[in-house]
C-alpha cells in the first residue's frame, strides 16, 4: 500500500508543480505585454491566493513568482490590476497593447499548459 501512496504523492506534486509552472508563465506573459508609459500600470499587478489583493501602487509588477511558490493544492491564483483604466487597456485604448495582455496570455493557455506539462513528463 505504501507504493501506491508513494506514487500518489509523486503525480501530487508534478501537478501542483504543472499548476504553479503554467500560472508563472501566464503571469509574466501578461506583465511582459502589460504597456508602457510611466511605468505605472506594468508595475501594479498585484497577486494573490484564495483573494484578490485590491490594492493600488504597492509597486509589484513582477513579485508573483514569491505568491505561486506558496501555492497549494486548492488554492486560487488571483493576479488584478487596480488602476482605473485597466479594463480600457485590456480592451484596446492603448496601440501598445491594442489586443490586451490578459486576452492574449490566456489565448495561449492551452499551448502554455501543454509546454509545461510536455517538460514536466519528460522529467
Amino acid at each position: 500500500m505504501s507504493q501506491w501512496r508513494n506514487i500518489s504523492a509523486k503525480n501530487k506534486n508534478k501537478m501542483l508543480t504543472a499548476v504553479k509552472n503554467t500560472t508563472e508563465s501566464i503571469a509574466k506573459d501578461i506583465v511582459k505585454n502589460s504597456p508602457i508609459d510611466t511605468g505605472r500600470f506594468k508595475s501594479n499587478w498585484n497577486a494573490a491566493l484564495n483573494a484578490p489583493d485590491l490594492q493600488i501602487d504597492q509597486g509589484a509588477g513582477g513579485g508573483f513568482t514569491s505568491v505561486i511558490n506558496k501555492m497549494k493544492i486548492g488554492d486560487v491564483f488571483f493576479f488584478t490590476n487596480n488602476l482605473p483604466y485597466a479594463k480600457r487597456l485590456e480592451f484596446g485604448w492603448s496601440n501598445q497593447a491594442p489586443s490586451g495582455m490578459v486576452r492574449l496570455a490566456l489565448a495561449k493557455f492551452p499551448f502554455t499548459v501543454n509546454k509545461v506539462t510536455s517538460a514536466l513528463l519528460l522529467k
